[in-house]
């Protein structure tokens, strides 16, 4: 269920009326809410470990709950049946994969009328995840906001990165004109110019999806603060595109550890980013 949250999350923007869907601030971001949606999935599974519960919820309850949860917390709120349409057909009616020798076309995705509306099996479907709402509110003491996520320091984080994070005073200096240069540029001039935000960039894109691929983790939800994970995931992404930190003096580990306080404002600790680092580069156990 957790690998198709993107996917009922994306069906019920379609569903939503319209007058609904004017009013979504998240339309646009819709990472924000996957990302949460995870946190409280990881959340939820540690406070079943911490606190013994013998009647937990199970894995698709709980994933519809979290869901439905954050698109509130995250101010993207969506009508119960907006959620469960969709995830009614994925979990009752998701067609095999194709075979690798096949030349058939894929299935059609199914109807989003084999889910009744009213009906008995609707009410009873609405009721379930109306408790397990309340149980996982339970479970999170019922703060929804929790902390910043990661995705609230990439944009900064990433800004000095590009700038040079460890990189030498001179090659700072000439980078920092550039972007000043560019911050000053009219939006019509920058528009003109080709030049976009860094979080339209390709590096900005893969860091964004980056994060909300980490949530998915249970040890870099509940034991990483938000800080690391946004500093990991650069650092992932841009060594994925083969930029490395490096030393003129061949010193690399010293030019990492000034990336890091660089790029995080000495808010970081060099232990734990080198703990995620191991974790993040581990096979993703969800996938």
């Amino acid at each position: 269920m957790l690998q198709n949250l993107r996917s009922v999350y994306t069906i019920s923007n379609v569903q939503a009326p319209c007058s609904l869907q004017s009013d979504l601030r998240s339309e646009l971001r819709p990472e924000e809410t996957i990302a949460t949606t995870h946190l409280y999935f990881n959340r939820y599974l540690r406070y079943i470990q911490t606190s013994g519960s013998s009647d937990p919820l199970d894995p698709p309850t709980l994933a519809l709950a979290a869901l439905s949860l954050s698109t509130k917390s995250t101010e993207s709120p969506r009508r119960l049946h907006t959620l469960l349409e969709p995830a009614y057909a994925l979990l009752l009616h998701h067609p095999q994969r194709p075979k690798a020798d096949s030349s058939s076309r894929p299935p059609s995705p199914p109807s989003r009328t084999e889910l009744s509306i009213p009906s008995r099996t609707y009410d009873a479907l609405r009721a379930t995840l109306i408790r397990a709402e309340l149980l996982l509110l339970r479970a999170l003491g019922f703060e929804l906001r929790l902390h910043p996520l990661a995705l609230e320091f990439l944009p900064r984080y990433l800004e000095r990165a590009i700038e040079g994070g460890g990189a030498s005073q001179k090659v700072l200096s000439g980078v920092r004109n550039t972007a000043e240069e560019l911050d000053r540029m009219r939006g019509d001039a920058r528009a003109a110019s080709g030049v976009v935000d860094v979080m339209e960039t390709g590096v900005g894109r893969d860091a964004r999806a980056s994060i909300v691929a980490s949530y998915k983790r249970y040890r870099v939800a509940n034991l990483f603060t938000p800080r690391t994970i946004a500093a990991a995931c650069i650092y992932l992404t841009m060594e994925m595109r083969g930029l490395r930190v490096i030393s003129d003096n061949g010193n690399d580990d010293e030019a990492l550890s000034n990336w890091v306080e660089n790029v995080s404002g000495g808010k970081v600790d060099r232990e734990d980013f080198e703990d995620i680092l191991a974790e993040l580069r581990r096979p993703d156990p969800v996938s």
